[in-house]
């Protein structure tokens, strides 16, 4: 999968339905168009989406983004679920987002995000999700981007 199915993918989640609560985990409705795709690509496009998402929410773990995030950069899973925001908001928002911090979404978070792939692994029936993305997804993993 390149960056560019990734933001294709991405594209995918259902904006309208923001609003709506979900059954049961299982069916976010913002989420389930791309969890569909994701479970249509099979186990190694799920695998493939889970790190790049992880790469992209690495690069936005650092001290300029906290500062802007208001409430949710005070803790570090709500940093984690702004930090999706930034994502699901789509590949222009992003690198909108990463070149000026000052455009962080501020005290919004989107949890369902960082459960997609596993959510996706365990709809197409291989069991327990076991692979670990290429970058961490706690708050200070991107050591590059936090004062000393």
């Amino acid at each position: 999968m390149t960056e560019e199915e990734f933001w294709a993918l991405i594209s995918l989640l259902d904006r309208e339905a923001i609003e709506v609560e979900p059954e049961d985990d299982e069916e976010d409705p913002v989420t389930e168009p791309l969890v569909k795709a994701l479970v249509a690509r099979g186990a190694d496009a799920i695998k493939r989406f889970d790190d790049l998402l992880s790469g992209f929410l690495y690069e936005l773990d650092g001290q300029a983004f906290v500062n802007h995030a208001g409430v949710c950069g005070e803790f570090e899973d709500l940093f984690l679920y702004c930090r999706c925001v930034a994502v699901a908001s789509g590949r222009e928002a992003y690198e909108t987002i990463l070149h000026d911090p000052t455009f962080m979404p501020t005290d919004l978070e989107f949890e369902p995000l960082a459960s997609v792939a596993e959510r996706a692994w365990r709809r197409l029936g291989q069991g327990e999700y076991r692979h670990e993305p290429s970058f961490s997804l706690e708050m200070r993993a991107n050591q590059a981007n936090w004062p000393d």
